[in-house]
């Protein structure tokens, strides 16, 4: 089993935290005005960290692909792509 070791840069980040929306795409903030890019989506599911908040749900990240960071939650696709 490989072991997953805590980096320096990360120590006292428990998770990241990024908000849905109905465009399908992930934002920072609540009010979805600055999105996600797709270096941090990678960062953060790489670590484990990524959580999406999705109206009063909070989903945790099953996949991700490196090519625009597309996130799959709950069943749903949600991108970093501003295209």
């Amino acid at each position: 089993m490989e072991k997953i070791m805590e980096k320096g840069t990360s120590v006292h980040v428990g998770s990241y935290k990024v908000y849905a929306h109905s465009d399908n795409k992930i934002y920072e903030d609540a009010e979805h005005t600055n999105q996600v890019t797709a270096a941090d989506a990678l960062k953060a599911f790489t670590e484990s960290r990524l959580q999406i908040a999705l109206s009063t749900d909070l989903l945790m990240a099953s996949k991700i692909t490196a090519d625009g960071a597309t996130v799959y939650a709950g069943g749903v696709a949600y991108t970093t792509k501003t295209s």
